[in-house]
């Protein structure tokens, strides 16, 4: 008989002993769930804003707004040549497509390569150039910037 309340004691403290420790454990099961769903959020949001940001550059290269466009670049393309406005005036774009996407695997990085047909006004002689751009994410900024500069039109 006391054999049996002995075993019967030690039975009901580890059942009790297991249940804490899955009440335990699920705070932090729920944890982890949310901080892997955060990151994802977070991951869904920045390649978001990258979508939202080099569409809005392709179209200020599109319409020839080259100022608008060098504004995405980073410092506004410190260690790139300056942008010669006075040249870009000249060139007018006819297509502008993305062949190519590569996002790095942290979601910090995306080199981008882009077929431009353009021509300078004066010659009316369609040339076409492959523009690699090179994207990353500023988190101080939180926002994409453009590593490269504006696309070399020759």
């Amino acid at each position: 008989m006391i054999i049996a309340s002995v075993k019967s004691f030690y039975t009901h403290s580890l059942i009790a002993i297991m249940e804490a420790m899955r009440n335990i454990k699920l705070p932090f099961v729920l944890l982890a769930v949310l901080l892997i769903g955060c990151a994802s959020v977070t991951s869904q949001m920045k390649m978001g804003k990258y979508e939202e940001i080099v569409s809005a550059y392709g179209e200020a290269i599109v319409w020839a707004n080259y100022e608008a466009a060098s504004l995405y670049m980073k410092d506004g393309g410190a260690g790139n040549a300056p942008p010669d406005f006075e040249m870009l005036k000249n060139i007018k774009v006819a297509s502008y497509d993305v062949k190519h996407v590569k996002v790095s695997d942290d979601k910090t990085q995306v080199t981008q390569i882009v077929e431009i047909q353009y021509y300078r006004k004066n010659q009316l002689i369609i040339s076409s150039i492959r523009d690699k751009q090179l994207w990353e994410f500023d988190p101080t900024q939180k926002n994409w910037v453009l590593m490269t500069g504006l696309p070399r039109f020759k």
